[in-house]
């Protein structure tokens, strides 16, 4: 399902009020290349519509994605999630495309913020939730509030797959380059991540960072937590390319 706007005109608001629960699972049999979504996108000047889930239990797993994006001028739409569990988990395996709940600019306009308010937030096994910037728009604020706990597992075989809670401006490669349109290095800057919960866990390499590989700079990183376990090569990080490099806060 999803929300577009192509012209000077704001696309329409997404709201989903389900009290058991919503799941996003794989792609299209037809086609691998397309995977079940929820999404707002602007293709102009005018900006994305806002995306507002509230619900029991939201699982999003094998490639599918639930995002709001820019792929020009205007704006894309804040990303609201309100839920007891959220589970994103594993990857489309043919192209390693990431289960995703995430805010992205590809172009000039800047993507919005991300807020997640949960008890449990569970990101595992290829699995992202993200901002990101692959033009000269910024990316969006992500924020989360976990009332219970965070839960960060990567544990894939395959090292180009990371299971994150993230803000970046990554280099993609050159056939997604063409296809979207997007320069060969970003120039925005990258978002601030905060995550609000008693118990921070990050284990098999999965990641908490904000970083930005092009010009730009990265956003600062922000953690408030009662407990915070690191193990078998789990990681927090800040890093820039050119631009300043974010600061980290654990509170």
């Amino acid at each position: 399902m999803q929300s577009r706007s192509y012209g000077g005109g704001k696309a329409g608001d997404l709201t989903f009020n389900i009290p058991g629960r919503i799941s996003l699972a794989g792609q299209s049999l037809l086609d691998s290349s397309i995977s079940s979504n929820i999404a707002s996108f602007t293709f102009s000047a005018g900006n994305a519509g806002n995306l507002n889930i509230t619900t029991q239990n939201l699982s999003i797993l094998d490639g599918a994605i639930l995002t709001s994006a820019t792929l020009d001028e205007g704006r894309g739409g804040n990303l609201e999630v309100q839920a007891e569990n959220l589970v994103i988990d594993g990857f489309e395996p043919i192209g390693l495309a990431p289960s995703s709940l995430s805010s992205a600019a590809l172009n000039s306009g800047n993507s919005s913020a991300v807020n997640i308010n949960v008890a449990r937030l569970s990101v595992l096994n290829g699995g992202v939730l993200s901002t990101s910037t692959l033009g000269e728009g910024n990316a969006g604020t992500l924020t989360v509030i976990a009332s219970e706990s965070v839960y960060i597992n990567d544990n894939t075989p395959n090292p180009l797959i990371i299971s994150g809670v993230l803000s970046d401006a990554p280099i993609v490669e050159q056939s997604f380059q063409e296809r979207l349109g997007v320069p060969e290095s970003p120039s925005g800057n990258s978002g601030s991540v905060q995550i609000n919960t008693p118990r921070l866990t990050i284990v098999n390499g999965g990641l908490v960072a904000v970083s930005n590989r092009g010009s730009g700079n990265s956003g600062r990183l922000q953690i408030n937590a009662d407990e915070v376990i690191l193990n078998r090569t789990g990681a927090i990080t800040a890093s820039s390319n050119s631009g300043q490099g974010g600061d980290v806060i654990l509170y």
